[in-house]
């Protein structure tokens, strides 16, 4: 079974995540804070990260560089859900690793099938 870390402070999002994939066949692991999810990465070593930090945000910038700083050489896939992304934050965001960025909004069997697949690729 693998596991998944969804970090979110949005309750809402973070609910609904674990719905999603609680139909599937994945050990779902959550924190409301990114510095729990920092130490989570460590103690649980997930095989995929799904958060929805605001890159936009330098603070959350600097998280998200220090959770792929953790994890680069493992080369686990995050998957960065938002709201709204700039130009020059798809660039910041693919300097830090990050290929899977998707609207908020993407349709729960879409965001498994992304899953399953990243999954497939590590």
């Amino acid at each position: 079974m693998k596991n998944i870390l969804i970090i979110s402070e949005d309750c809402t999002l973070n609910n609904h995540l674990v719905n999603c994939s609680n139909l599937t066949n994945f050990h779902i692991i959550t924190t409301f804070n990114y510095q729990e999810g920092i130490k989570l990465i460590s103690e649980q070593y997930p095989d995929i990260i799904i958060t929805d930090l605001d890159i936009n945000q330098e603070k959350n910038y600097r998280n998200l560089k220090t959770i792929r700083e953790l994890i680069f050489s493992q080369k686990i896939p995050i998957i960065l859900l938002y709201n709204q992304i700039y130009g020059e934050s798809c660039l910041k965001i693919w300097e830090l690793g990050i290929s899977l960025f998707f609207n908020k909004m993407i349709k729960p069997n879409t965001l498994i099938n992304i899953i399953e697949k990243a999954l497939l690729n590590i």
